[in-house]
């Protein structure tokens, strides 16, 4: 009674799917997806509930500008795209002196590669650009939460987190690797009034790793910034 196992796979197949403004249709658009989770409490102690998650999802995706629609263009053109993504995360729920802390770890990472081609009248291809040229993110992070509640109902909540990012790619020619070090933040303080009115304040920092599509991204006259902060 006191642990919940959770498993789920889920599928999506979408065709023939129709851009009326784009220069592009999806003839296909396929994603896989597993997940398994994890809920645990226990009977007290310093450790009250462990919360844990593992998951997969793989997509296959493709834009053209032929299948489904009459060839406007002079040339035929598709854009065969593919992310993967793998994480987990570990949540646990403490008590100490009467302070709740929520604290865990959770890793993220993604790989992203896609290309534009020109299609030959022969079936071959000719690569146009990279347009994800196989990026992969990796981000591992820490992070904690406490709540302190004090007399007359009102409540102290700060937390932290720190964020590891790396970044490589494996078709481009010059080093754009890229490794970060990012750290939020927030504190608030909420001030009960009577039973019908509550005032809270918050002062926070929150930083978001670049992705894949801002750093790299060769769209033609759309192009990625590598050192984007």
């Amino acid at each position: 009674e006191q642990t919940w196992l959770e498993g789920s796979y889920e599928q999506v197949n979408e065709e023939d799917v129709l851009f009326p403004g784009a220069l592009m249709d999806s003839p296909y658009s396929d994603s896989d997806t597993w997940r398994l989770k994890l809920d645990h409490t226990t009977d007290g102690g310093f450790i009250e509930r462990v919360r844990a998650e593992v998951y997969r999802a793989e997509v296959d995706h493709l834009m053209d500008n032929y299948s489904l629609r009459p060839l406007a263009a002079k040339s035929r053109m598709a854009a065969p795209t593919n992310s993967d993504t793998t994480g987990g995360r570990l949540l646990i729920d403490s008590r100490v002196r009467g302070h709740e802390i929520q604290w865990g770890v959770d890793h993220q990472e993604n790989i992203r590669d896609a290309s534009r081609l020109r299609v030959n009248m022969d079936g071959s291809t000719t690569l146009v650009s990279a347009l994800w040229p196989d990026v992969t993110i990796q981000q591992t992070g820490l992070f904690g939460e406490v709540k302190h509640y004090m007399a007359g109902g009102d409540m102290i909540k700060a937390g932290a987190r720190y964020d590891r990012v790396e970044v490589e790619t494996g078709r481009l020619a010059a080093n754009d690797d890229r490794s970060e070090d990012n750290i939020s933040a927030f504190a608030s303080w909420t001030h009960r009034l009577n039973n019908q009115y509550r005032l809270e304040s918050t002062l926070s920092r929150s930083v978001r790793t670049a992705d894949a599509t801002e750093r790299y991204i060769n769209g033609g006259t759309w192009q990625g910034n590598p050192e984007l902060d």
